[in-house]
């Protein structure tokens, strides 16, 4: 599980660098619209990858599956929101 929110959140600090590289060459990618930039979005998606991770390394190994999934997921979006 670990290893999968370590590609989650690798995943969201490449998004974040492609963002920052694209927005300093120029305006590249066109226009978007949303509530939300690119740049806030990869900071939540690497958030809950590295923060999740965190969290799932360190539960012991006897917790039940559903359990192990949904806590270091929980964990994940704490730490990602007041990234993002």
């Amino acid at each position: 599980m670990a290893v999968v929110l370590l590609v989650v959140g690798a995943l969201g600090l490449a998004v974040l660098l492609l963002s920052l590289v694209i927005g300093e060459v120029g305006d590249l990618a066109g226009e978007a619209d949303g509530p939300f930039s690119v740049p806030a979005l990869a900071a939540l998606l690497g958030g809950v990858g590295f923060g999740g991770a965190a969290a799932a390394s360190l539960l012991p190994p006897d917790v039940p599956g559903a359990a192990a999934v949904l806590l270091p997921l929980a964990a994940g979006l704490a730490v990602a929101v007041p990234l993002a």
